[in-house]
């Protein structure tokens, strides 16, 4: 793909990246820091403008615009601001390669329609948007941090996570969980919690013995979640069936709720977890992500 810049803001911060050039990937955030988290009315004013007209729309946005000349291949995902900022990009050198993933449900993200396809890649991390919609599929991605460490668990599940359509699973998942006697820590954001700053999840990870993870009605795209349990050798209990067919699953370490017998999950939760070989753990790091795009 030769050299890659990647325009993602939450993420950027999510894995307190630098911004430095690493085996020729550029991972910066879309817009200027000083517009990161602004209020709804700048949020507002900064959409309008880029969608315009107008000139200026640079400084709306970071340093990326500096660079861009020096890539062959720019990645998107579904900010309400891509879809401007994409076509920004390609009048601006149509030779570049735009690729705009969806890692979020397109049902409650930006809309396909937002983006010229006759210059814009579209993919996603959910296979029936992909088939829904005539998108190419690429799972989700993970950059772990220095591990979180393997503490003596002080919670034996964990979960986090807006509500999004998943209170009923979530609240069946803790009754059955805390009627074994088990310590369930359930933050559900919105409900019985507020916002966690990302280095408080890995905190509460680390002391967990397994990850719960809940898909939402309208998503069949693996979370986060998943590849967090995977990176930082934690069980998992999760709704979404079709991780069986995942290269990292392991019978021992993932527990399918809907699927599995109910009776195992003493044994799952009290059972050893098996280790997953590096090359598969890579496969779904930065570098493994970037490679399943391929060349034209």
């Amino acid at each position: 793909m030769g050299k890659t810049m990647i325009l993602m803001d939450g993420l950027y911060d999510l894995y307190g990246l630098d911004g430095k050039e690493q085996g020729g990937l550029l991972f910066l955030p879309m817009l200027g820091p000083q517009w990161q988290g602004s209020n709804k009315l700048w949020r507002g004013v900064r959409k309008l403008w880029l969608s315009s007209a107008l000139p200026g729309k640079k400084m709306w946005l970071g340093t990326w615009t500096r660079l861009v000349d020096e890539v062959e291949t720019v990645i998107l995902t579904d900010y309400s601001n891509t879809p401007s900022v994409a076509k920004l990009i390609h009048g601006h050198n149509p030779n570049i390669r735009i690729i705009v993933w969806y890692h979020n449900p397109v049902e409650v993200t930006v809309p396909i329609e937002s983006f010229d396809r006759s210059y814009c890649e579209l993919w996603s991390f959910d296979p029936n948007d992909c088939e829904r919609y005539g998108l190419a599929y690429n799972p989700q991605f993970y950059i772990p941090s220095a591990s979180p460490g393997n503490s003596d668990p002080s919670i034996d599940a964990f979960y986090v996570g807006a509500e999004k359509g998943r209170g009923d699973v979530l609240r069946e998942m803790k009754r059955a969980l805390s009627d074994m006697g088990l310590r369930c820590e359930f933050d559900i954001v919105g409900v019985n919690a507020k916002h966690m700053p990302y280095a408080d999840v890995l905190s509460k990870i680390a002391h967990s013995k397994v990850v719960v993870d809940c898909l939402s009605p309208w998503q069949s795209g693996m979370t986060l979640r998943p590849l967090e349990a995977m990176f930082y050798s934690k069980k998992l209990i999760t709704n979404q069936f079709t991780i069986k067919d995942m290269d990292f699953y392991r019978f021992q370490n993932i527990y399918v709720w809907g699927a599995d017998d109910p009776g195992r999950l003493k044994d799952f939760m009290e059972s050893p977890i098996v280790d997953v070989p590096e090359t598969i753990k890579r496969s779904y790091g930065l570098d493994g992500w970037v490679e399943r795009f391929g060349g034209r």
